[in-house]
């Protein structure tokens, strides 16, 4: 059984630090790279604010993949953060050793 805790933990906690991460690494991409004036001719008519408060503008391909990271990827990081928390409660290995 120690193994497979071990396992489902790592798990866990490697796709809530990724799903955390992500946002963070598009934030700063998006900050730096794209355009802080619409550009029409390129499809970057969509207005963003990252960065803390620096504007830029993406196409709408950009913008849905902003929105996916921002708002859903975030929600998949709590639920793998309190997933890892009740495996680490279910499997408490002093449990195991209490119980013998």
């Amino acid at each position: 059984m120690g193994r497979l805790r071990k396992l489902v933990i790592s798990v866990l906690v490697a796709m809530m630090m990724a799903s955390f991460m992500w946002p963070v690494y598009l934030d700063h991409t998006y900050a730096y790279t794209m355009p802080t004036s619409p550009r029409p001719d390129q499809g970057r008519i969509y207005r963003m604010v990252v960065n803390h408060g620096s504007v830029i503008y993406v196409n709408e391909k950009e913008f849905r993949q902003a929105d996916l990271v921002f708002h859903k990827i975030s929600l998949i990081g709590i639920v793998c953060l309190g997933l890892a928390g009740i495996a680490l409660v279910y499997w408490n290995p002093r449990a195991d050793v209490d119980a013998k």
